[in-house]
């Protein structure tokens, strides 16, 4: 005689699920419970382990649902990849069909749909000169304050009229407005890259 997996009792050698009939009725029904249901057999097995047990399941019980329910994921997985296999095989003869009865195109054609693979940024500006752009315009600006507070003390003081003061002013001051420039369209390709990434 062999023993049901689940209480011990003596079953007969050809029963195929190892269970006596008592243990049928509480552990076969969540066995089709769980194979019926598209969501994780091993899952649905631990978050209903209190309830088994408060039916009557043994330790031995478990190990034996939690095969089951092994066997039953694997099935599941593999079914999904099956079913996954044949939509892809669909949908790319499905494509080749369309790109057949699409007329040749032209190089210009083909040029404007390319598209930058993802994994390959565009290369328009290194972080590390992109980042000090605002550093520049900083300082520029600086500068150019300082050079013009310099011209303005020594008009007030002296009298005199510091030429090459107001004309550095003037030259750092245009060199900050360039570098606002630069870091706006920085920022604009930065922005242009997310949005056709």
């Amino acid at each position: 005689m062999a023993k049901c997996y689940n209480c011990g009792t003596d079953i007969p050698e050809d029963d195929k699920t190892l269970l006596c009939e008592k243990c049928k009725k509480i552990i076969l029904p969540f066995v089709k419970l769980t194979e019926a249901s598209t969501s994780s057999s091993v899952r649905r097995l631990i978050s209903n382990e209190k309830n088994l047990r408060r039916m009557g399941v043994t330790d031995a019980g478990m190990d034996y649902l939690f095969s089951v329910c092994e066997k039953a994921d694997q099935r599941k997985s593999q079914q999904r990849l099956e079913v996954n296999l044949a939509a892809s095989e669909r949908k790319h003869e499905h494509r080749a069909a369309e790109k057949a009865a699409e007329p040749p195109k032209t190089r210009k054609q083909i040029l404007a749909d390319m598209e930058l693979p993802e994994d390959e940024p565009i290369r328009y500006c290194r972080k590390r000169y992109g980042g000090l752009i605002t550093a520049a315009e900083v300082l520029l600006i600086l500068v150019a304050l300082g050079l013009a507070g310099w011209f303005i003390y020594r008009l007030v003081t002296a009298g005199e009229w510091e030429i090459p003061s107001i004309l550095g002013a003037a030259g750092f001051g245009l060199g900050a407005y360039l570098a606002s420039v630069m870091r706006k369209i920085h920022h604009d390709l930065h922005e242009l890259k997310n949005r056709f990434r």
